[in-house]
């Protein structure tokens, strides 16, 4: 008995955590954002008179590709390839890897900062120099 009452707290401790999870995701060109279906955006695609490499072009990933939200639900930032982009599809910065690129084999990783809501930890098995 106290092993299943143990295994029903776990179950519905897990069954909560599920809930809390990111409601953006990223998918090839576009994101979708979860309130409470799957809306489906196209990612955004500034059209100014800036150099290519300054925003996202509707460009889909080669390698992987991710998406941040803000605390009311919103793209805050996504990644493609090795590229992070704003809300608004402007470059904020470009990972610096190096080495094999297999397609479907590099993954990244979005996680806050503990205690702030406006940093983010961006995490990649790409290889860096002699270090992946």
């Amino acid at each position: 008995m106290k092993k299943t009452l143990l295994l029903l707290v776990l179950m519905l401790v897990s069954i909560t955590a599920a809930f809390t999870q990111n409601s953006v995701w990223s998918l090839p060109g576009q994101y979708g954002k979860f309130n409470p279906n799957l809306v489906l955006f196209p990612l955004p695609t500034p059209t100014l008179n800036l150099p290519d490499y300054l925003y996202y072009q509707g460009q889909r990933a080669n390698f992987s590709h991710n998406a941040m939200q803000d605390a009311q639900g919103n793209l805050l930032f996504f990644i493609v390839d090795d590229k992070i982009y704003d809300r608004n599809g402007f470059l904020i910065d470009e990972m610096k890897i190096s080495g094999i690129k297999v397609r479907g084999s590099q993954e990244i990783c979005i996680v806050p900062v503990p205690g702030s809501c406006t940093r983010y930890y961006i995490f990649s098995n790409y290889r860096i120099g002699n270090y992946t």
